[in-house]
């Protein structure tokens, strides 16, 4: 299986996070943790509009990138973190497969990874595939709305924003093709920010080496080593997370793509994909570049694919 092109969309308009004290119910202390340690300085919000709205550009945007036939493809997955992201019965997915002419494609969510999601479409994609060698193509897409202050603020940790993207895969091809697919779950954990102070604790302790892990399993399933590891595309939880990662696994905080960070925030299933698109469109990643895409679900999901460019 091969990645074989991501179509994004981020609205213009970029809130600050000084803008956001109030409607999130955070101190001034606490939005210069999110600034000064966390480097999440602004995110991407639509001013009006609902989920479908948020997603459909993305999906625009990777038709006119690429030009395949609509009726061969034959996976189309949602992948998001809110699990209700439209009020019954309304559902963006369905509305979108149509508008798109997707009808032709067995059609799904995947949720239940939260932001870890969009990695785990990879492995079920990989796994369809292989099971199914007359599907060329699949299209995962990722967007939702941050629709009230507790989706859009993880405390202490991240604050999130609304981008959406549309990617293509495909069963064959040269150019990204996917080494490896690596989850963890750890179920101890799935009360997310429901936790009490004990086991949150531990879920902080564990955080990091746990990611390593996981990371380090999908290289070791590449055939890789971390020297032989270009870059890595992460989810963009916190700079300071992603510092304790560098330091734990020795590997150059420079080789971790985090320049959109500021003006993002977390944008859910989306960041990986959000980060390849800027990585390839700045040339960060290189033809024949081994890369990684790492991404941590509430719940707690580590999961983390490993690509060649």
């Amino acid at each position: 299986m091969v990645l074989g092109e991501v179509g994004s969309y981020i609205p213009a308009r970029r809130v600050e996070i000084a803008d956001l004290q109030n409607y999130l119910g955070i101190n001034r202390a606490q939005k210069e943790i999110f600034s000064r340690f966390h480097n999440i300085q602004r995110i991407p919000m639509m001013k009006e509009g609902v989920t479908e709205d948020l997603v459909r550009p993305a999906l625009e945007n990777l038709f006119e990138r690429v030009n395949v036939d609509r009726s061969e493809i034959g996976t189309f997955i949602y992948c998001h973190t809110i699990q209700q992201v439209a009020p019954f019965p309304h559902s963006p997915l369905r509305k979108l497969q149509s508008e798109f002419g997707l009808e032709s494609a067995e059609t799904f969510s995947l949720t239940m990874q939260n932001c870890a999601s969009s990695i785990t479409a990879m492995d079920v994609l990989r796994r369809r595939f292989q099971s199914n060698p007359k599907e060329k193509y699949a299209v995962v897409v990722t967007g939702e709305k941050a629709f009230s202050p507790s989706v859009q603020h993880i405390p202490h940790t991240t604050i999130m924003g609304e981008a959406s993207t549309a990617v293509l895969f495909k069963s064959e091809g040269e150019s990204n093709q996917v080494l490896a697919v690596k989850q963890k779950t750890l179920g101890k954990f799935s009360g997310g920010v429901g936790l009490d102070a004990a086991t949150l604790k531990e879920f902080e302790e564990k955080y990091v080496p746990t990611l390593i892990e996981v990371m380090s399993g999908a290289l070791s399933e590449a055939g890789l080593t971390w020297s032989e590891l270009d870059c890595i595309l992460p989810h963009n939880i916190n700079l300071s997370s992603w510092k304790r990662v560098s330091k734990a696994a020795n590997y150059p905080l420079e080789k971790i793509y985090l320049k959109d960070l500021p003006n993002q925030g977390h944008c859910f299933c989306s960041d990986v994909f959000l980060n390849y698109r800027s990585a390839v469109d700045e040339g960060f990643l290189k033809r024949g570049n081994n890369f990684l895409l790492a991404s941590v679900g509430l719940g707690a999901t580590f999961a983390a694919a490993v690509l060649r460019h």
